[in-house]
C-alpha cells in the first residue's frame, strides 16, 4: 500500500527567524531601528514549498530648537512565497487527499506517472500529485513601504501645532504556470492530457498596487484661568489620497517548460486573455472643536466638521457636520460627598449632532 502521506508531504518544516535592533540617542535626538528576517519551509516534498519576510522599521524624533521637534516613522515589509501545484494551494491540497487511495501508486514501475486508471475510469488523486512535482509553481510577492513624517511646534505653553504627512505603497505581484499532464496506462506509452482547465499548457500573471497619502494640520490651544475655568480648542483639516491600479494577464500554450514568461506565449490556437482596473478618490476636511469646564464639575462641548468627498455626484460632495453636548460631573458636587465612597464618579451628559 502507498503511504500518500509521506510520500507528498513532510512531518517537520523548519522555521527560521532573525531578528535585529538598535535604539539610542540623547536630549535632541532618538532613534530605534529593527530588521527581522523569516523563512518558512512548507510541508509540500516534491518541490520548494518556501515561505520569506524581510521587515524593516526606522524611528528618529529629534529636536530642531526649544520650539519644534521633528519625527519620522518608516516600515518597509516584502515577502514571497513560491509553492507548487494549481495557483490555489488549498484546492491541490484537498483533492490530493480526498482521491488518494493506499492501493495506488503514485507512479508506475517504470517511472512513469499514474493518473487515469480506464478499468474503473478513476482519476487517481485528481493529478495532483503530477502537478506538485512537474511544471507546475506558483509565487506570491508582496511589497508595503509606510512612511510618517510630523513637525510638532509649540511656541507658547499652551498652544502647540502640529503636521504630519503619511505615503505608503503597496504592491502585490502573482505568477502562476500550469502544465499538461503526462502518464502512462500501457507501458512505454505516454499520453499527454490537456484538458483546457487546469491542466493546460499556461501562465498567468496579475499585479495590483495602490498608494495612499494623508495630510493632517492642527492646532490646539489649552489653559486654565482662575484655576477654576479650563478651556481647550482645536481646528484643523485633513487631505487624502487613495488610488489602486491592476493588471493581468493569462496565456496559453507556451514554448517551453523550463522558462516561464508571457512573451513566450503561443497565440496560434488561443488568444491571451487580459483585464486591468483602477480605483481613485480624494477626501478634503476641516475640523473644529471647542470644550470648556469648570472645576471639572459642569461640561460643555461644541465641534464641528465640513468634509467634501470625491466620491459623490457634483452637488453632493459637501456637507457640514456640527455637534454639541453639555455635562454635569454630579460627583463633584459638594452634597454627593457622603455617598462618594460606594459611588466615585457619577456624569450626565446630553449630546446632538450629526457625523458624515
Amino acid at each position: 500500500n502507498t503511504d500518500w502521506w509521506h510520500e507528498m508531504y513532510n512531518d517537520y518544516h523548519p522555521v527560521n527567524n532573525h531578528s535585529i535592533s538598535i535604539s539610542g540617542g540623547n536630549k535632541a535626538v532618538k532613534y530605534y531601528i529593527s530588521g527581522q528576517y523569516d523563512r518558512q519551509q512548507g510541508m509540500i516534498k516534491a518541490n520548494p514549498d518556501v515561505f520569506e519576510k524581510y521587515n524593516i522599521r526606522a524611528k528618529i524624533d529629534a529636536r530642531i530648537n526649544k520650539y519644534a521637534r521633528i519625527s519620522n516613522n518608516t516600515n518597509f515589509f516584502t515577502s514571497s512565497y513560491n509553492y507548487p501545484g494549481l495557483n490555489n494551494v488549498q484546492d491541490s491540497f484537498a483533492y490530493s487527499n480526498r482521491h488518494a487511495p493506499a492501493c495506488f501508486p503514485l507512479k508506475n514501475p517504470d517511472g512513469s506517472w499514474l493518473y487515469f486508471v480506464d478499468a474503473i475510469g478513476y482519476r487517481v488523486a485528481n493529478g495532483r500529485h503530477y502537478a506538485y512535482a512537474e511544471g507546475f509553481s506558483n509565487l506570491q510577492k508582496r511589497n508595503d513601504l509606510a512612511n510618517t513624517t510630523e513637525l510638532t511646534i509649540t511656541p507658547t505653553r499652551q498652544f502647540t501645532i502640529k503636521a504630519n504627512y503619511t505615503y505608503r505603497t503597496y504592491q502585490n505581484h502573482n505568477t502562476h504556470r500550469g502544465s499538461k499532464i503526462s502518464y502512462s496506462q500501457t507501458p512505454g506509452e505516454i499520453v499527454e492530457y490537456d484538458n483546457g482547465g487546469a491542466f493546460t499548457n499556461w501562465m498567468g500573471e496579475a499585479i495590483s498596487e495602490y498608494v495612499y497619502t494623508s495630510s493632517n494640520v492642527f492646532a490646539t490651544y489649552e489653559n486654565t484661568f482662575k484655576e477654576a475655568h479650563h478651556l481647550t480648542a482645536m481646528i484643523g483639516t485633513n487631505f487624502d489620497t487613495f488610488h489602486r491600479k491592476s493588471v493581468g494577464a493569462r496565456g496559453y500554450d507556451l514554448i517551453t517548460k523550463e522558462l516561464s514568461d508571457l512573451s513566450l506565449i503561443s497565440t496560434s490556437k488561443r488568444a491571451p486573455e487580459i483585464s486591468g482596473g483602477q480605483t481613485a478618490w480624494r477626501n478634503l476636511g476641516f475640523f473644529g472643536r471647542l470644550n470648556y469646564d469648570y472645576k471639572g464639575r459642569y461640561l460643555a462641548e461644541v465641534s464641528a466638521r465640513y468634509d467634501g468627498s470625491s466620491r459623490f455626484a457634483v452637488g453632493h460632495k459637501w456637507g457640514f457636520f456640527p455637534s454639541a453636548s453639555l455635562g454635569w460631573r454630579i460627583s463633584e458636587e459638594p452634597f454627593f460627598a457622603p455617598i462618594k465612597s460606594m459611588v466615585n464618579n457619577l456624569k450626565f451628559r446630553a449630546s446632538y449632532g450629526t457625523l458624515g
